[in-house]
């Protein structure tokens, strides 16, 4: 073989090589990509949970013994809350491309424009866009300083394609942004708290959904598309958390109260009685969600208040419309979501359920000016609250008491820090207890207090029906 053949075929030898070692190399990134993807696919899908340890441990040194795993509906996934709120985390703060939000032309709302047809505002369980997502509420969350986004709290099937968020921006050419949509499903109570298959209302999990947007922006709106600069013909308010640079809440406590209905309540002056145990207790709100129209005059009475606590929202619709378990989900983080801005702390309860210290505190404001519980809640940014009743209801409607504007959302039976590590920590119950307000001439610290409870339980139910009375 003459020299040039030998070069000639030792190139292509080489080259050969080179392409062989080039393609096993590409295979295995594959490999490893599609490893990575599937893993983290199954578990954003399974919507990941965990919690610091598997062991049951002492309840009094901080870590929670129940409530480790994620329940979807009536399925443990066996996955840890601690994997879940990380991946919660990563969907929803870290992973924000802002390269990715695209100015729209307007060639999407041509026809409706030209045709003066009017956008509509939102309001509560409406459809968002052409999707299938119903709207629950929506904020511009500024608390990273270094990366603003638009959130959305909604309820709905899971949406099986790409979505994208359209909202206002401050374009000189543009009146409208694009920005690709980040979503997580907000599991809600445990395979107990659910109907049989058949005896569903519905399938739909409460869902909370990111969009990033750019850092001039700041948009008064938004609403969700399947196609990148798409036309919707609604749009859902949002309301800006503007937290930096601000001052702290006008409120220390507020309280968070799951849904109420006829079957929770079993008479107004039960209501006034739980309700003025929150007003002695130092809290500035109670944001009461309901659908029992027998309790409107009574909220009413509460809210015509000089100095008004009660707060009240009509969740008549996704009472009817959800699952108790998921409706429950959606008007914690509502009430969340809402008044963070207004309390620097909130208590999320069931209706009935109080809270009692062993007299270590003369009332729960002693009870967060604590240095120590405000140091753990910088590092947790809140915790549960051991109930005395020890039963599967108290486990499946946990009490907690949050850092409100650290908290990113509820879900699977805690909470998933916006700051912080995700752990499951719960207050020594020998500091503060949850117990039912029935039992609350039972506990020491409760009896001093019941009798002036009745008594102003009285004057708002007289306040409240006076007129029947005369009739």
């Amino acid at each position: 073989m003459s020299s040039n053949g030998a070069y000639t075929m030792k190139r292509v030898l080489l080259h050969t090589v080179y392409d062989v070692q080039r393609i096993c190399k590409r295979i295995k990134t594959i490999l490893c990509n599609f490893q990575v993807v599937f893993c983290v696919g199954m578990t954003l899908a399974l919507q990941i949970f965990l919690s610091g340890s598997n062991t049951n441990t002492n309840l009094r040194s901080g870590t929670a013994e129940s409530g480790d795993f994620i329940y979807h509906w009536r399925d443990n996934t066996k996955i840890r809350y601690t994997d879940y709120a990380i991946s919660v985390l990563y969907r929803l703060v870290v992973q924000h491309p802002v390269s990715e939000v695209q100015k729209c032309s307007e060639k999407a709302f041509d026809i409706h424009d030209q045709a003066g047809m009017p956008i509509r505002n939102l309001t509560l369980m409406k459809t968002l866009g052409d999707t299938n997502i119903h709207s629950v509420y929506g904020i511009l969350d500024d608390r990273d300083a270094d990366r603003k986004s638009v959130r959305v709290l909604g309820v709905g099937l899971h949406p099986g394609t790409k979505l994208h968020c359209l909202y206002d921006c401050q374009d000189s050419k543009s009146r409208r942004c694009s920005s690709p949509v980040s979503g997580v499903i907000l599991p809600a109570g445990k395979a107990k708290d659910y109907q049989d298959y058949g005896q569903r209302k519905s399938l739909m999990d409460t869902m909370m959904f990111t969009c990033p947007v750019r850092e001039n922006d700041n948009p008064s709106y938004v609403t969700f598309t399947t196609n990148k600069c798409g036309y919707s013909h609604n749009i859902l308010p949002l309301m800006a958390l503007q937290t930096q640079n601000v001052v702290e809440p006008p409120w220390e406590l507020g309280v968070c109260v799951r849904p109420i209905d006829s079957f929770h309540v079993g008479n107004a002056e039960n209501l006034a009685r739980w309700i003025e145990f929150w007003r002695i207790n130092g809290a500035g709100n109670v944001h009461i969600y309901t659908s029992n129209d027998k309790l409107k005059k009574l909220l009413t009475a509460y809210q015509q208040e000089k100095l008004r606590l009660v707060d009240v929202v009509d969740w008549a619709v996704p009472t009817d419309q959800l699952e108790r378990p998921v409706s429950d989900q959606a008007a914690v983080n509502h009430c969340i979501l809402s008044n963070m801005m207004k309390n620097r702390y909130m208590i999320v309860v069931s209706y009935g359920t109080i809270l009692l210290s062993s007299g270590k505190y003369q009332n729960l404001k002693q009870l967060v000016r604590d240095e120590q519980i405000q140091h753990s809640f910088n590092i947790h940014s809140g915790f549960r609250v051991q109930d005395v009743r020890q039963d599967q209801a108290a486990i499946g409607s946990p009490t907690l008491l949050l850092k409100s504007r650290h908290v990113l959302a509820t879900a699977a039976q805690h909470f998933i820090p916006l700051v912080g590590r995700p752990a499951f920590k719960v207050l020594d119950p020998q500091d503060v207890a949850a117990l039912p307000l029935s039992n609350i001439g039972e506990h020491h610290s409760g009896q001093a207090i019941e009798q002036f409870l009745n008594k102003q339980a009285k004057r708002m139910i007289k306040k409240a029906y006076n007129n029947d009375v005369k009739k």
